[in-house]
């Protein structure tokens, strides 16, 4: 979780412990959580290329939770609330994961949908796991 943690924070830009916190809790005050837009996880051009330089961390902690929910980690992700009811196939996530999206993938958004979807779970996840501590 540590790593989460260092790469949320880098994303938001705050240095204050205080403010960080207090950002946090705001994330899960908040009804709609992350989507309801925080510093560095407003714009897609931002949330798309924190999960894409972040993959490799993120991915592995999708893995570990879901392996703790006893959910395939691919399934796991096309439920997450944000992504609901778009019905995306787990192998179209696997090729936005593995940064190898096909054209139509890429022409309808979903790359830009599922990446933004994973910076927004990030937050989430560093927000629970700073207001558990």
């Amino acid at each position: 979780m540590q790593n989460l943690l260092e790469i949320v924070r880098e994303q938001t830009g705050i240095k204050d412990d205080d403010e960080f916190n207090e950002t946090m809790q705001d994330v899960l005050r908040s009804p709609d959580g992350a989507m309801s837009g925080f510093a560095g996880f407003i714009y897609h051009s931002d949330t798309c290329k924190f999960s894409r330089d972040n993959m490799k961390t993120i991915w592995r902690h999708v893995v570990d939770q879901s392996a703790d929910f006893g959910e395939d980690p691919l399934t796991m992700v096309s439920n997450f609330n944000c992504l609901s009811g778009l019905n995306i196939p787990p192998f179209e996530i696997a090729a936005i994961v593995h940064n190898d999206p096909d054209t139509a993938t890429i022409n309808d958004g979903i790359d830009t949908q599922v990446l933004n979807a994973l910076a927004w779970y990030t937050l989430e996840e560093v927000a629970n796991y700073i207001a558990a501590d």
